[in-house]
């Protein structure tokens, strides 16, 4: 059986950066299509596949361009030079302080690439693969997506309301109330709802990066901030979403996730795969049933 830290790492020369401006999912893809259960064999048909139909750039220099760790945030060419920086900084130190640590002086860019760095380091965490770990924490250096938590404070109960409001507003940003766990709770059933509203790519991400965002609550000074400042940057890459384009799935059947983890298996389309890994996870900690449409209704569309 194949042991897939080791597959993992056998594509880590690859940057997290694709030429036309999207994101490297290999790495994240990888781990998410294994944890559903699909079979060795399958998994390396995806890898070369995804390999194959993406012009994927290898890292030409891993020079350390400074020792300070914010003077090159938000670069996308300084990717190598935080390898090295995180390299070191974890013969340093322990493993979890310097995720801690990292997290917390980049609270305000967990937003970045859509989620992306956060997605792929939750990932990492979960398979401790400290290579991988290492990696996304340069590439969460380099998002260029900055921004401090503004707006008015809302009520969990009209999360959903307020979200598909700002989609036609594009205006009068907010976060919730209450405390960590009522705020999670209302924040994810809210992204489903506006996900089944509107089948948005973009907010397909915002689900999975509050999954990244969850797995990795505990490494978080301040959760109950970063919940906000996630919250903040799901407003901003909502201002792409259309709520009136969308013709709402009517789904004729409901499966569960066992029906769905044996239909994904034949899927290549890496955000398919990612969400139903996702949906299942937070079932398990939320035990929401939306979140088994949310999958499906991607699932059938791919």
């Amino acid at each position: 059986m194949m042991k897939i830290n080791e597959y993992v790492n056998q594509y880590g020369e690859y940057g997290p950066f694709v030429d036309n401006g999207h994101t490297n999912h290999l790495p994240m893809v990888q781990y998410a299509f294994k944890s559903l259960g699909c079979n060795d064999e399958a998994l390396v048909a995806l890898t070369k596949g995804y390999v194959r139909m993406n012009n994927l750039e290898k890292v030409a220099d891993y020079t350390l361009l400074s020792s300070s760790f914010g003077a090159n945030l938000g670069r996308k060419e300084a990717y190598g030079s935080y390898v090295t920086y995180f390299t070191e900084e974890l013969k340093r130190s322990d493993q979890k302080v310097v995720i801690s640590k990292t997290l917390h002086a980049l609270q305000n860019r967990i937003g970045a690439g859509l989620f992306h760095a956060l997605i792929r380091l939750s990932y990492a965490v979960v398979a401790e693969n400290k290579e991988e770990i290492i990696r996304s924490l340069a590439f969460l250096a380099c998002g260029d997506q900055e921004q401090t938590v503004k707006g008015h404070e809302i009520d969990g109960a009209v999360a959903s309301t307020e979200f598909k409001r700002f989609i036609r507003e594009h205006q009068g940003y907010f976060y919730l109330s209450g405390d960590t766990e009522a705020k999670e709770s209302a924040l994810l059933d809210a992204l489903c709802e506006v996900f089944l509203s509107t089948g948005s790519f973009y907010v397909l991400h915002t689900i999975t990066g509050f999954e990244a965002l969850n797995t990795l609550k505990t490494y978080f000074e301040d959760y109950d901030g970063a919940i906000d400042s996630f919250t903040t940057s799901v407003l901003r890459w909502l201002k792409r979403v259309s709520i009136d384009e969308y013709k709402t799935r009517i789904l004729d059947q409901g499966m569960g996730f066992d029906e769905m983890k044996n239909r994904i298996c034949n899927i290549t389309e890496t955000h398919t795969i990612k969400l139903l890994y996702s949906a299942e996870v937070l079932y398990g900690r939320f035990l929401n049933e939306k979140l088994k449409r949310v999958a499906q209704v991607r699932l059938t569309d791919a």
